[in-house]
């Protein structure tokens, strides 16, 4: 039976409420796209949702549905039963009237030993192969009370064993808004000066901002990026220790990066 494993590696600090609500979940105006909200699904439906590849997703989920074993349900094949239920019967009248027409006899002898006839051996090859089956049903609803996990969603698919050796082929780099740059020191100081390797950022300007981890902005500042791949150095303002969260948005495409940075 085929499984898989959800799992968000670096959920997205944006506020859910402040989002725009769509058909699916909630449109987010800082990433443009859609976050769609998977916290009223069952495992069934996350399952069919993911069955086949639908590229880069964000969604909105609880813990319970992370990091855990997803299972893809078998089709069941519904004829089989019906099969029994109307085959069966059927069978066993022919044979009843079939037996009904046995010549009348005037004398019975009784013979003390266990008569192994066809009936008896239906009677018991029905019985143990008797068909059972249940159904299970997951109704349970999750309440808005429950804290949604929201970010880009990752699908990690249990590997099956096989008798036959194969090659093993290199995990693909994720290309997502989590590893376009790197800010160091991290962990800095606040009122400190740190240097932002844009290793995979265009050219131009760009707006950065420092947000708190609760998604509150504390700092903006326009900075000018030079070359592609360059570096951009900046102070930092007096900032409270904690963690933050470094966001650049460039000014010409509007597309948004993000870096965590612990502040001492």
């Amino acid at each position: 039976m085929h499984k898989f494993t959800l799992s968000i590696p670096t959920p997205c600090h944006e506020n859910w409420d402040q989002m725009t609500p769509v058909e699916k979940g909630r449109f987010c105006a800082s990433c443009q796209k859609t976050v769609i909200d998977f916290t009223n699904m069952t495992d069934q439906q996350l399952a069919a949702y993911f069955k086949k590849p639908t590229g880069s997703v964000c969604g909105r989920f609880v813990k319970d549905q992370l990091e855990r074993n997803i299972t893809v349900p078998t089709k069941r094949i519904p004829w089989l039963r019906y099969f029994f239920q109307f085959t069966l019967p059927a069978f066993l009248f022919s044979l009843k009237a079939t037996g009904q027409k046995v010549e009348r006899v005037e004398k019975i002898s009784i013979v003390h030993s266990k008569t192994d006839s066809p009936i008896n051996k239906l009677s018991q090859e029905v019985t143990r192969d008797k068909l059972q089956y249940d159904t299970v049903r997951n109704d349970m609803a999750l309440t808005s009370a429950l804290q949604g996990i929201a970010g880009g969603v990752m699908v990690i698919h249990n590997p099956k064993r096989t008798k036959k050796a194969i090659p093993l082929i290199s995990n693909a780099k994720q290309d997502t808004a989590f590893n376009q740059f790197s800010v160091y020191p991290n962990p800095a100081r606040s009122n400190g000066t740190v240097t932002i390797d844009c290793k995979k950022l265009a050219r131009g300007a760009y707006s950065m901002q420092i947000v708190a981890i609760e998604g509150r902005p504390v700092y903006t500042k326009q900075l000018e990026l030079e070359q592609k791949g360059g570096l951009l150095r900046t102070e930092l303002p007096a900032l409270t220790p904690g963690q933050y969260v470094i966001t650049l948005t460039s000014i010409d495409s509007k597309k948004v990066f993000t870096e965590k940075i612990q502040v001492l």
